[in-house]
């Protein structure tokens, strides 16, 4: 395995390569300058982090965010500066400029029928606590009446009109912390991971061996962390 760390990162990097490595995957670092050269066939998921964007309003530049979206790949967007900026480029409801800046540590799941909130971990109805304190937060209107392709996965509270973490289409998906996953509680990080794995294994790949994940951790920072399966069997419900 390859791992070339760059020291200008914004510091996010190492704490979700060691989380992700501790959940049998494999993290690799290569440049954010490689973006527009990387093939990605061999590549299952795409994850923006938080801060490799401007404020919120600003990702990369054009060449690197139509890299991306034109990889086909599902992708999953962290935090304001990443996730939410990134998804306002392609005009998405869980991007610029629909959210709400406020901070929190609790989501409300009104249904955890999906699979989401059962593969391979099951989460609980109801409210949750994902973070062991109240954390900077981006969170989505999604109004009375949202659109019909934006699945709300959680609401800021019950019967809250805001939520922060969605999945818009069959391919994006926003979780709109902006923290390391250290912070997260245990069912925080067993929500996460059934994030990346429903994205991942929407495309086919939850027992393809070698199948990769590409994360796009930061543009600032000139890093990203490619991420290929050391385990080709599927999770274990837990």
């Amino acid at each position: 395995m390859r791992n070339l760390y760059n020291s200008n990162d914004d510091g996010t990097a190492p704490f979700y390569q060691e989380f992700l490595e501790n959940n049998n995957y494999a993290v690799n670092l290569i440049n954010f300058s490689d973006i527009t050269t990387t093939n990605f066939d061999n590549f299952g998921l795409i994850i923006i982090n938080p801060g490799s964007g401007e404020q919120g309003s600003n990702w990369g530049d054009s060449n690197a965010v139509n890299s991306i979206d034109n990889s086909n790949k599902p992708i999953l967007g962290i935090g304001e500066d990443g996730g939410y900026a990134f998804f306002g480029e392609l005009g998405l409801s869980i991007g610029y400029p629909n959210g709400l800046t406020t901070s929190g540590d609790s989501l409300f799941v009104p249904d955890n029928s999906s699979s989401i909130f059962n593969e391979p971990y099951r989460i609980s109805n109801g409210t949750i606590q994902v973070y062991n304190s109240s954390v900077f937060e981006k969170r989505i209107h999604i109004g009375d009446s949202p659109p019909s392709n934006l699945t709300i996965l959680t609401r800021s509270s019950q019967g809250s009109t805001y939520s922060s973490v969605l999945k818009e289409g069959n391919e994006y998906i926003y979780w709109g912390f902006e923290i390391s996953p250290n912070h997260m509680t245990d069912t925080g990080k067993k929500l996460f991971l059934n994030l990346v794995y429903d994205l991942y294994s929407s495309q086919g790949n939850g027992n393809i061996p070698g199948y990769g994940l590409l994360i796009i951790l930061s543009t600032l920072g000139i890093t990203i962390l490619v991420i290929c399966v050391i385990n080709n069997k599927k999770m274990e419900r837990k």
